[in-house]
């Protein structure tokens, strides 16, 4: 039993290691979500996150590298800003056919789908981006990352959305300053 345990315990911890595990394209008891997949919106969830079927199989998909902001019962303009990220979402994309595309990263922690969501040939958080009803979020490196900010910076010159709000300005400067330590943390 000892000398079973000393081949297993290394070969587990080496599995575990190398990051053995289900693959993350596949979706549970169904078909698999690759890049170009056509999806159907059923409902947006937040303003960075919507509930969508492929082949009849439900997935929750998370729009990479964008950050809607939050109802927040202490900052009515944050709440008004998040009511609109959804509402422009749900204007964009809800009830409507959407193609997913994915970056190096096909899940989160919380097993989201981190895709690009493309709807008639547009990207979905560039838009909500360059709207000024979000942010890019920058903690973690990806694909479209530069065109994101330069949505963002395009927006911010023209003070549109969240950048008419000196508030919401100064947090959208501390939320990138705090991604910006945690990516130098991590050495990204």
């Amino acid at each position: 039993m000892r000398s079973r345990r000393r081949v297993l315990l290394p070969l587990l911890a080496l599995l575990v290691a190398s990051g053995c595990k289900k693959a993350p394209e596949e979706l549970p008891d169904g078909p698999s979500l690759v890049t170009g997949s056509e999806v159907s919106v059923v409902k947006v969830a937040k303003g960075d996150e919507v509930l969508v079927r492929f082949s009849d199989t439900p997935a929750r998909v998370r729009l990479l590298g964008l950050h809607a902001f939050r109802d927040n019962d202490q900052d009515p303009a944050e709440t008004e800003l998040s009511a609109a990220a959804v509402s422009r979402l749900a204007e964009l994309v809800a009830g409507k056919q959407a193609i997913v595309r994915f970056d190096e990263t096909e899940r989160d922690v919380f097993a989201r789908y981190l895709v690009y969501l493309e709807q008639g040939g547009t990207d979905v958080a560039k838009t909500l981006i360059a709207e000024g009803l979000a942010l890019t979020y920058t903690e973690y490196g990806f694909g479209r990352e530069s065109s994101y900010i330069d949505a963002e910076m395009q927006a911010r010159a023209k003070g549109i959305g969240l950048w008419v709000n000196p508030a919401l300005a100064k947090l959208a400067d501390e939320l990138h300053a705090s991604w910006a330590a945690a990516r130098q943390k991590r050495g990204g």
